[in-house]
């Protein structure tokens, strides 16, 4: 019976326990986000770039979502399309933390 009771117990504390957040890092580039199919979507000086920035954006926050939802986690999102500053900062995910600009001294990588 004290070993039933031990298990019983273990089990329930187990289900209560808070996992460790898992500290995650997107860099994310124009090229090859969904809905991206022209050369006018990834150049600021370009008609459709309000578009790519736009597509941009809403899959990183996809992105995001998809990673909260399977439990607690810190992330890092670094823009590493042209110079830097493409995502549309004010309707990022609030949860995330975020790098912009060409001034990073390891580009692509920065944060990692």
């Amino acid at each position: 019976m004290k070993k039933l009771l031990f298990l019983l117990l273990s089990i329930s504390t187990l289900s209560y326990a808070q996992p460790k957040p898992v500290k995650i890092f997107i860099s994310v580039d124009m090229e090859g986000i969904g809905g991206i199919g022209t050369a006018a979507m990834v150049s600021s000086s370009e008609k459709d770039y309000a578009t790519g920035r736009k597509l941009m954006t809403d899959e990183v926050n996809t992105v995001v979502k998809a990673i909260f939802q399977t439990g607690p986690a810190t992330i890092l999102v670094n823009d590493s399309h042209g110079d830097m500053q493409n995502l549309l900062h004010t309707e990022l995910d609030p949860r995330v933390e975020y790098i912009q600009s060409n001034i990073k001294t390891t580009g692509y990588g920065a944060g990692s």
